[in-house]
């Protein structure tokens, strides 16, 4: 199996199934409409290709519409020239740019012009709800769903050719399942030679997203007009946790505002989750959050003074959702940072300049079982469960709240 179809074969069934049951039925023409529907990124024009290719080993005569916007050669052919022994498979790809009508209305004039069977089968993206405006109601939709832990792992072996060690595949877990960002991932930091080969499994030598992942993520950011990309950015930088990747709830924007936000929910960028709006991963976040010119983020990052919180006596002003942090010294509970020992902190440190646990291990004099250890803790203390995460932190403070702490220097 290509990497692009791990953990497909229930779609790829569902489909099978539709087309062997149309050909089967010579003359039918209730043959529903399927939908490849998925986030940016999960392999929804991999499964239409796949499609073709069954169609055609099915004996189907396949055609192909330009997103929906023109039928298909054989379609506006003269009826008599159309062979009518054979069924059709009409394939629409990206077809979140059209509408359901204009399927169904492709569907039908299609009919016209052949007596045999026609399936329209249609990819694009959906929300992670599983909605999209273009989704026919009649349906038959074939979601992809994100990859388990067990398929990236899989994905990460086929790629390099050895199965990656834990530390490998919890930094690939910052790509949530998404086929796209973990293949990107993984030939971006073997590229970069930041993973190699040991005892027979992938290791990683730096915990730090591929170039190839940044420029996916900055193209995508690009794409979308100017006033939204300085939105995503503001955003990046006022947020530090994973529970933090608010951009905005739903129903303070326009309604201009919420369409396009609404439409990049199926994107690598964002999700949306019930009434706001997030980024899709930490790996989208911190893309996001670099691509800010430094003095606007540290500006944005202390609050809006241009100072780092740390200079002088004067504390940071709120950020956006939060009191005004406390300094070093408060309780641990209104500043998780500060609960966190002087052991925690600097693995915290090294862990954002990249260094694997192994290496952490041998510049602070620990085993990587005990480095483990305080970053279970430290994971736990900041609220957060990734690698990224805890790295995005460490470098806020580092640069901005303390630059005078010994542990951040």
């Amino acid at each position: 199996m290509n990497n692009d179809l791990l953990e497909r074969d229930r779609e790829l069934g569902t489909i099978v199934e539709v087309l062997t049951n149309a050909k089967a039925t010579p003359g039918c023409r209730n043959v529903p409409i399927i939908a490849i529907a998925g986030t940016e990124g999960s392999g929804t024009s991999r499964i239409l290709a796949e499609t073709k290719d069954i169609g055609r080993r099915l004996g189907y005569q396949v055609g192909a519409a330009d997103r929906g916007d023109a039928l298909t050669t054989m379609a506006r052919q003269a009826p008599g020239t159309v062979p009518q022994d054979a069924p059709v498979l009409l394939t629409v790809d990206e077809a979140h740019l059209t509408s359901a009508s204009r399927l169904t209305t492709l569907h039908a004039r299609t009919q016209e012009v052949t007596q045999a069977p026609v399936v329209l089968v249609a990819a694009g993206r959906q929300r992670d709800d599983g909605t999209a405006d273009w989704l026919p109601a009649d349906g038959t939709t074939v979601s992809l769903q994100p990859l388990t832990q067990t398929a990236v792992r899989e994905l990460i072996t086929r790629q390099i050719g050895a199965p990656p060690t834990d530390d490998l595949a919890q930094f690939a877990a910052q790509a949530e399942g998404n086929p796209l960002l973990v293949t990107e991932l993984i030939t971006g930091l073997v590229e970069e030679g930041a993973v190699r080969v040991v005892n027979r499994r992938s290791a990683m030598l730096r915990a730090v997203p591929s170039e190839r992942v940044e420029l996916l993520v900055r193209r995508r950011l690009a794409a979308l007009p100017r006033p939204y990309q300085q939105l995503l950015q503001v955003a990046a930088a006022l947020s530090t946790r994973a529970d933090q990747l608010m951009i905005c709830p739903i129903a303070r924007l326009s309604n201009a505002e919420r369409d396009v936000l609404d439409q990049e929910s199926s994107s690598i960028l964002l999700k949306r989750t019930g009434s706001c709006v997030r980024f899709r991963s930490m790996l989208a976040w911190l893309t996001v959050r670099n691509s800010m010119p430094a003095l606007l983020r540290t500006i944005l990052e202390s609050g809006g003074t241009g100072e780092a919180s740390g200079a002088g006596d004067r504390p940071a002003p709120p950020r956006r959702g939060q009191g005004a942090e406390p300094r070093v010294g408060a309780t641990a509970s209104a500043c998780p940072w500060c609960g966190l020992t002087d052991t925690e902190r600097t693995i915290a440190v090294l862990v954002s300049d990249g260094l694997t646990n192994r290496e952490i291990a041998r510049r602070v004099f620990l085993s990587p079982h005990t480095v483990n250890y305080h970053l279970r803790n430290t994971f736990r203390k900041l609220g957060i469960t990734s690698r990224v995460a805890l790295a995005g932190i460490a470098a806020n403070r580092r640069t901005h709240d303390h630059p005078h702490d010994p542990h951040l220097v």
